[in-house]
């Protein structure tokens, strides 16, 4: 079982995600805002999926990625956007080694395997 963290500030779109991956048998916590999540420190999950365009008072998915990374490098992120353009490679390229980028609309099976690859791949 995979632990995982999902933060969009659409709560439809996060709580589709997390019904969908605990069907799939993973344990899932879901947030509508970064604020919300524990102490990074304490964050007990193998991934976090979160959205790269947060409410225009929350970091962005780029900025969360960096936090979590600076208190818990062993867990990988999974940005999912509609957002694309240069800036945002510009954004992500040098974070390849914990940062991998899909872009929405995204099914669920390249989520699915999306996760799995990271995870195997930062145990």
């Amino acid at each position: 079982m995979i632990r995982v963290i999902v933060v969009d500030d659409d709560p439809a779109f996060a709580a589709g995600l997390a019904i969908a991956l605990q069907h799939d048998g993973h344990h899932v916590r879901w947030f509508v805002r970064p604020r919300d999540l524990p102490p990074f420190p304490s964050l007990d999950a193998h991934v976090l999926v979160t959205d790269y365009a947060m409410g225009t008072d929350e970091p962005s998915g780029v900025a969360l990625a960096d936090a979590v990374h600076a208190s818990r490098p062993d867990v990988p992120v999974i940005l999912v956007t509609a957002h694309d353009g240069t800036e945002l490679a510009a954004q992500t390229a040098r974070r390849a080694a914990f940062l991998t980028v899909q872009r929405k609309p995204i099914g669920y099976d390249a989520l699915h395997d999306t996760l799995h690859a990271v995870v195997r791949v930062s145990r």
